[in-house]
């Protein structure tokens, strides 16, 4: 299989545990080796190798300038983070390429979803993970009483879950926000999309994380319009090596 790194947001179906105010580089590196564990032994040349493979990865990343500076620069306005947000292009690796530059100049990450299960499935009976390989070969990893047949069906396929992802420092915070079917394309009349806050909009950012999850979150927010989870053709051969 690929070496485990590209576990792309539209093709997982995870019950990983929410985390905040973590290391982003190390987090994603216990998830590499975790779903390489469940394939295989992991061997010690693995805890030295995937690890600096993942931090090759995320430093090869061309992230825009507009990005660098939203996270960069305290003084921004809400207004002048808006329009960066909503005029600069981003994709799925790009994203993530945000939260391990954010980690270099103090951010720590948050990262909270909620999975909306059909309700013929029981929760407890679900696997660590479920997710598609570039081959489209779904893998299950941990155990489960339902065949990778129907966990594709079900979770990958009909199941939408919403994601939350934030950077921290201090008082400042970026917030971007999602559900797979936004990510897909799949809402009624809409683009493939994500959205964005920040704190300098003035709220709670226990009470945004709260109101996205009940659907009940009002204030203002960015569109990040053609969000891609295409894999940049600089990237390709690091992923898929």
């Amino acid at each position: 299989m690929d070496t485990c790194i590209k576990l792309p947001t539209d093709e997982i179906a995870c019950l990983w545990e929410n985390v905040e105010n973590v290391s982003f580089i190390e987090l994603y590196i216990n998830r590499t080796l975790l779903v390489l564990s469940a394939n295989r032994r992991v061997f010690l040349f693995d805890r030295w190798y995937y690890p600096f493979k993942v931090k090759n990865l995320y430093n090869a990343i061309q992230i825009h300038t507009n990005w660098i500076s939203l996270i960069k620069d305290d003084t921004l306005s809400w207004k002048e983070q808006k329009r960066i947000a909503q005029n600069t292009p981003l994709c799925e690796f790009e994203q993530y390429g945000i939260m391990y530059q954010a980690e270099k100049i103090g951010y720590l990450f948050s990262e909270y979803h909620e999975k909306i299960f059909p309700k013929d499935v029981q929760r407890e009976e679900l696997p660590i993970l479920i997710y598609q390989d570039n081959s489209n070969i779904t893998h299950v990893v941990g155990i489960s009483k339902y065949d990778a047949k129907y966990l594709k069906m079900a979770m990958i396929d009909n199941g939408n879950t919403i994601y939350v992802q934030v950077i921290t420092r201090g008082d400042t915070w970026h917030c971007f926000f999602s559900a797979s079917k936004g990510i897909k394309g799949k809402e009624s009349g809409k683009k493939p999309h994500i959205h964005y806050v920040s704190n300098k909009l003035g709220l709670p950012l226990h009470q945004v994380v709260q109101d996205i999850f009940s659907n009940q979150y009002k204030g203002d927010k960015a569109h990040i319009n053609n969000y891609t989870l295409d894999v940049p053709k600089y990237l390709q051969s690091n992923v898929a090596n």
